[in-house]
């Protein structure tokens, strides 16, 4: 017997239902996922089943052979038109539960670091679907969570615009066209800046704009870290910013040079001096006034930013929001992946409900835990939870082995055959 871990603790199904919208099974009228009963006698029953197959990662096979076992029977493909009816549903649920959670105190910076991860159907070596994900950087909190087709790009229009919010980012979203809309809603930004993708401009005393040279302008001035004032420009309409560059580490910037000049070779092109010079300096473009955040707090803000890959790669290695199943394009797709994204607040509030009070999770502490371990044994105890829903019953038994079995198909199941199977019987009755 292996003695439990002193965080475990015992979830149950009803604790999972206290932490959604108290309204759930309105919501699922409202939004035509449960119109009435049939097989699946309530929307909580749907919700069920609807965690076995995003959350638990069972197949519909699975799910109908599980609800089968406990309930009444039902086929996969049953299963699979009720799981599709539940898209506007997930979305309401989803929309809801991060609403609630994340209220803004007027006057309060609040920093959300925001990034896009891609997800692929069963064998595509392309990106199938894209999540834009945004995290709270004071409780490291799911706020906004989008999914979209891998058409759609990375821009600061898929999260919640408001006054007092401030996205800290990497450099696919340092471009003209998804920051100015953004500081036109009231919010700020802190973004790492590449001059090639967003030029900025400063103005001379005859209100002429001048494109900034970087390379001129940094190696022009003394000083180590320095802040440069500019302007963005899009049409008629100009918004002021700030670039911090921050000077790196020396052999860290030898690195990046080398790399750099080797990728070039490979690819038969010469890497200019300008750029490789400004490998020595990290720039951030804000539009916050450094009267507001000074260079230091600013770098360690986007520093910061490193929290949401971790958020991103467990919802990919503990919670497994990777391995979609189903077809690029198909309803089935965005229901699994909004549904794996909901599962995934179920989880973080849960956590949060647990384990806030001990600062595990809040960047203002010093921590000595990672969310790692908490979350993994969270996850399994909702995992428990969810299979205790599905008691077997011995009257459903062939029910549920008939709505797992295989469909009728050309290539049957291995088997014996009769002579072969002859041998065994004599064998046995000697």
């Amino acid at each position: 017997h292996k003695t439990q871990p002193p965080w475990r603790i015992m979830i149950h199904f009803q604790q999972l239902l206290q932490v959604l919208p108290s309204n759930i099974e309105q919501m699922a009228i409202n939004c035509n996922a449960f119109q009435r009963a049939r097989k699946i006698k309530s929307p909580l029953e749907l919700f069920k089943l609807l965690m076995l197959y995003c959350g638990l990662d069972l197949s519909l096979r699975a799910c109908a052979g599980k609800f089968t076992e406990t309930y009444s029977a039902i086929s996969d493909e049953a299963v699979k038109k009720r799981l599709i009816s539940c898209a506007d549903w997930i979305k309401s649920l989803l929309k809801e539960t991060l609403t609630t959670d994340h209220n803004h105190t007027e006057g309060d910076l609040k920093f959300i670091a925001v990034d896009g991860s891609t997800v692929q159907e069963p064998g595509a070596t392309q990106t199938s679907y894209r999540l834009h994900l945004g995290i709270d950087l004071m409780d490291l909190t799911l706020t906004d969570a989008v999914v979209t087709t891998d058409k759609v790009g990375e821009k600061l229009q898929h999260y919640q615009l408001r006054e007092g919010y401030v996205f800290v980012a990497d450099r696919g979203y340092s471009r003209v066209q998804t920051i100015m809309p953004t500081v036109d809603q009231g919010a700020d930004v802190i973004v790492r800046y590449t001059p090639n993708s967003m030029p900025l401009y400063t103005f001379n005393s005859n209100n002429q704009k001048l494109k900034i040279d970087w390379h001129q302008q940094l190696i022009s001035r003394s000083e180590k870290n320095q802040v440069i004032e500019c302007y963005m420009i899009l049409g008629d309409k100009r918004i002021k910013g700030y670039v911090h560059a921050i000077a790196k580490n020396t052999k860290v910037a030898e690195n990046e040079r080398r790399e750099m000049m080797t990728f070039a070779k490979k690819n038969g092109r010469k890497v200019r001096a300008q750029t490789l010079y400004l490998t020595n300096w990290m720039l951030v473009f804000t539009t916050i006034p450094p009267q507001v955040l000074s260079t230091l707090q600013v770098q360690n803000i986007y520093k910061a930013r490193w929290q949401i890959e971790l958020y991103i790669k467990r919802l990919k290695s503990l919670l497994n929001i990777d391995l979609l199943r189903a077809k690029k394009d198909g309803k089935l797709a965005e229901v699994y992946l909004l549904g794996k994204l909901l599962y995934a607040v179920l989880v973080e509030k849960i956590y949060k409900q647990h384990y806030f009070n001990h600062g595990v999770s809040l960047l203002d502490k010093n921590r000595n835990l990672s969310p790692w371990r908490l979350i993994q044994d969270l996850n399994d105890q909702i995992k428990y939870s969810l299979l205790a829903e599905y008691p077997s019953f011995e009257a459903n038994l062939a029910s549920s082995i008939k709505s797992m079995s295989e469909r009728p198909r050309k290539r049957k199941l291995q088997r014996f055959t009769d002579d072969i199977s002859m041998l065994f019987r004599r064998h046995q009755s000697v």
